[in-house]
């Protein structure tokens, strides 16, 4: 399971390879995609048949960015003054996901978890 986020998009791309078994074809596969915000805790997001992505669009970026720390101010003028400060970052939220792949017999097996932060970004800064 590979998952993929990209800044400004707001949402993550999950991917896995195809798999088949002696009972199942690559395209009878189930896929089952789970999801956690703890790495522990998971609930089910999606069941699909032989198809290998998915588009996690309710996985956004909802956390508050960090606050501008100001680091100086020097150099007065009657016009001007330098300001200088650490800039804002936006760190996400990380999601955690794992797979379940089951077979026309009812046979599963669990991917190992994946896991990546969406990010939406600092807008106006």
């Amino acid at each position: 399971i590979d998952v993929k986020t990209f800044t400004g998009r707001n949402y993550a791309d999950v991917n896995w390879s195809a798999v088949s078994d002696n009972n199942t074809s690559q395209t009878g596969m189930l896929y089952r995609i789970f999801r956690s915000l703890d790495g522990i805790s998971f609930s089910l997001r999606a069941s699909q048949t032989g198809t290998v992505n998915y588009a996690d669009l309710t996985a956004n970026d909802s956390a508050v960015p960090n606050s501008p720390v100001l680091n100086a101010v020097s150099n007065p003028t009657s016009s001007s003054l330098d300001v200088s400060w650490n800039a804002a970052a936006d760190n996400g939220i990380l999601y955690y996901y794992k797979l379940e792949t089951i077979d026309s017999l009812g046979n599963d097996a669990n991917s190992a978890i994946d896991s990546n932060a969406v990010v939406s970004g600092v807008k106006q800064y």
